[in-house]
């Protein structure tokens, strides 16, 4: 008969598969003696092992963390156990093994307070998010770098969302016309009215074409 204890270091076993096959890493802080513990998928997003990082405390994670994430993870931290979150959920730097910093989405919930409210353990989630960060800027500057040609080359760019009709117009369309999207709401009925009747026929035909070939 499969006792207790048996079932439990099964299901650890079992969720620690699950884990490194996904790469999420588990974390738990005993926040009065500062211990975190972490398990295989946690160490390896770092290039660490398990055993490596076996007498890790929490002052040894903040120096891996970027510091410009500092403040904001602490202030994070002070809003949750201020009640203010029922869970924090951050994305920061960590310095890899090799010196160079990777992106985590980390998740945590404070699980234990003693009797006075202190806050005693939190448990949590950690991902990294490297790649998708670094497409996340890719997309900031090709973004700043189409509005940038849009400005040398005076033309503009525009959207037409066919199931909602909303119109959408970039920056410099605004500009070119002498407005902003304070003063003028472009929709396919109020941007028809600009042009002239021979010209609202062209566009009306070439929309047309558009849409359904």
């Amino acid at each position: 008969m499969i006792n207790l204890t048996q079932q439990v270091n099964s299901l650890q076993e079992s969720l620690e598969v699950f884990f490194s096959a996904t790469g999420v890493g588990m974390w738990e802080w005993d926040i009065q003696t500062e211990v975190l513990t972490v398990n295989e998928s946690w160490s390896k997003t770092i290039g660490y092992s398990a055993v490596d990082l076996q007498s890790i405390t929490i002052s040894n994670w903040l120096a891996k963390l970027h510091p410009q994430d500092l403040i904001k993870a602490k202030n994070m931290l002070t809003k949750h156990y201020a009640g203010e979150l029922d869970f924090f959920e951050i994305e920061i730097r960590l310095k890899h093994k090799s010196g160079h910093y990777i992106w985590v989405l980390v998740l945590g919930k404070l699980v234990g307070s003693d009797e006075e409210g202190n806050p005693q353990r939190i448990i949590g989630s950690h991902r990294e998010i490297t790649k998708r960060k670094d497409k996340d800027v890719q997309l900031l500057i090709n973004s700043q770098l189409l509005e940038d040609a849009q400005q040398l080359g005076r033309f503009g760019g525009w959207q037409l969302d066919l199931q909602t009709k909303r119109l959408f117009w970039t920056n410099e369309i605004y500009l070119i016309l002498e407005t902003s999207p304070e003063e003028f709401n472009p929709t396919v009925d109020t941007v028809f009215k600009c042009y002239l009747p021979d010209s609202q026929n062209i566009l009306s035909e070439a929309l047309h074409q558009s849409i359904h070939h």
